[in-house]
């Protein structure tokens, strides 16, 4: 075998190489980007059903529901909801979804005191 053709052979090796690390790294960057999808729709869920949470706590703690052992029940099954879905979080983003749970109470304020009569 001569030089030539064992210089071939090893400058196609390392074009297959190459080629199979670069589709790797493609690969990788699929699945992160999946797994980023993923994380914002279980966060964007888990921000739903704190709100819901939230406003069904403030509906009971209403003098007229105080006391009702069906928003009672329902408050605890979202409780336990909420408590599931936080086990799953990917990324910790505890301050994104405080401050999106924060401005939802704050629309919630605004709406109540539009609302309320003078």
């Amino acid at each position: 075998m001569s030089w030539s053709t064992i210089t071939i052979i090893l400058l196609l090796s390392l074009l297959a190489s190459f080629m199979v690390h670069v589709g790797t790294i493609w690969y990788m960057i699929n699945l992160l980007k999946q797994v980023k999808y993923y994380d914002e729709e279980l966060t964007e869920n888990i921000t739903v059903i704190s709100n819901f949470k939230n406003h069904l706590k403030s509906v009971y703690e209403l003098e007229t529901f105080y006391g009702d052992e069906t928003l009672r029940h329902l408050l605890k099954h979202a409780e336990d909801l909420t408590s599931v879905f936080d086990q799953y979080n990917l990324y910790s983003d505890d301050d994104t979804t405080e401050e999106l749970i924060n401005d939802d109470k704050a629309q919630r304020t605004s709406y109540a005191k539009e609302k309320t009569p003078n």
